[in-house]
């Protein structure tokens, strides 16, 4: 069976423009068909010349199920490029057409207008090419096997003649892969992030829940004259402020920023007033037996209300911050 695209409708051949001086201008830079194709001749004779496929020396050596097979995938290949090459040449009669109705089409236009006549001979090539892979191909389909009369006598010298093999081509190797940087003096993992409120205050923010009970109760993680917040009532990170004063003194914007990274690191609502409990480290314990993350707050808790849906532009500001 072969496959075949329908020719494209012939236009009329392009004149530059309705004056000869404006097309001697446009064309005056232009390669001479005859110098295109030779050009071209010889590039493609090169390159044929030191990379096209060889079968087999001898037809008795032929996979014939893999030439079958590479056949085929030359057929479907060379249809693209015919179907390709047909829609190049469409929009290059368009452009053409298009100059050539404008009267004010200017110099630098016409001169880089595309070569209809390169196109055409470009698409040629390709249904030259495609006729003689279906060719083959009808012939192959009358071989049973290398012993077949046709296959010896006709297909092995088509074949052979278009750079069919019995094998598709290698594929090229798979670059290496990216090695990734190991980060140089990072130190052993912590439990925590840290941001920096507009204080310039440190906030310790834990990463999970096992890492949340260091963090509130670890000597190494806190003072237990730091102060401590979590979002009330849903499970969440637990933030802690590096900053030992009474409350009064303790910088208000440091406090919703904490508040702010402690209810967007839990599973409080985002789009509405979210609260959040403020008590001092020491004022946190870790009951006996208790799963991961949870903990006991005693006497007396302060409450923090935020909006999430308001603090954008401060969470921008914080994530500049975090470490």
């Amino acid at each position: 069976m072969s496959l075949a695209l329908a020719s494209p409708v012939v236009a009329p051949r392009w004149r530059c423009s309705p004056s000869p001086a404006r097309r001697h201008r446009a064309m005056r830079t232009a390669p001479s068909s005859s110098s295109v194709a030779r050009a071209a001749t010889d590039e493609e004779t090169a390159a044929a010349s030191t990379t096209a496929p060889s079968l087999p020396p001898s037809p008795a050596d032929v996979d014939l199920a893999g030439l079958k097979k590479e056949t085929r995938r030359r057929v479907e290949r060379e249809v693209k490029k015919v179907g390709k090459a047909t829609t190049k040449l469409r929009v290059a009669r368009e452009t053409v057409d298009a100059l050539v109705a404008n009267a004010d089409a200017t110099e630098a236009e016409l001169e880089s207008c595309p070569d209809v006549d390169a196109i055409e001979r470009e698409l040629s090539a390709c249904k030259r090419t495609l006729a003689d892979l279906n060719a083959l191909n009808d012939v192959l389909e009358t071989c049973k096997s290398v012993s077949s009369p046709n296959f010896a006598d006709d297909a092995y010298a088509r074949a052979a003649a278009l750079g069919v093999r019995d094998a598709p081509p290698p594929r090229p190797p798979r670059p290496p892969k990216k090695q990734k940087k190991k980060q140089e003096n990072a130190g052993p993992r912590k439990p925590y992030w840290t941001f920096v409120s507009l204080d310039g205050i440190d906030i310790r923010v834990g990463r999970t829940s096992s890492d949340n009970d260091e963090v509130s109760t670890s000597p190494e993680c806190r003072d237990p004259r730091d102060w401590w917040m979590h979002a009330a009532g849903c499970p969440g990170s637990h933030v802690v402020i590096r900053h030992t004063s009474e409350y009064d003194a303790l910088p208000r914007e440091t406090v919703v920023d904490a508040a702010t990274l402690a209810a967007a690191n839990s599973k409080s609502t985002k789009t509405g007033k979210a609260p959040v409990s403020l008590v001092r480290a020491r004022q946190v314990s870790k009951p006996a037996g208790a799963k991961a993350g949870l903990v006991r707050l005693s006497g007396e808790v302060r409450t923090v209300v935020v909006n999430l849906k308001d603090e954008a532009a401060r969470l921008e500001r914080l994530a500049g911050t975090k470490k």
